[in-house]
């Protein structure tokens, strides 16, 4: 299993984001850990003033947030 910093760049990096996300909601890659990296780099551009990064970010966890793993 892949670490959250991998899934958060391998995302982050692809070039058409909707489809990594539905790529790696296949593979059930978004859980909790994930989920708190991501919330973690929101809030770090938000603090750093770099508000296109933090709502773009927003808008990727809320895409993903769709696909949440329970486990």
């Amino acid at each position: 299993m892949a670490a959250p910093a991998d899934k958060l760049r391998r995302l982050l990096t692809a070039q058409d984001k909707k489809a990594m996300i539905l790529e790696m909601a296949g593979e059930n890659a978004f859980d909790s850990a994930f989920f708190q990296l991501l919330d973690t780099n929101i809030l770090g551009a938000q603090e750093a003033g770099q508000n296109e990064a933090a709502t773009f970010m927003l808008k990727v966890r809320d895409a993903c947030n769709k696909f949440k793993s329970i486990a």
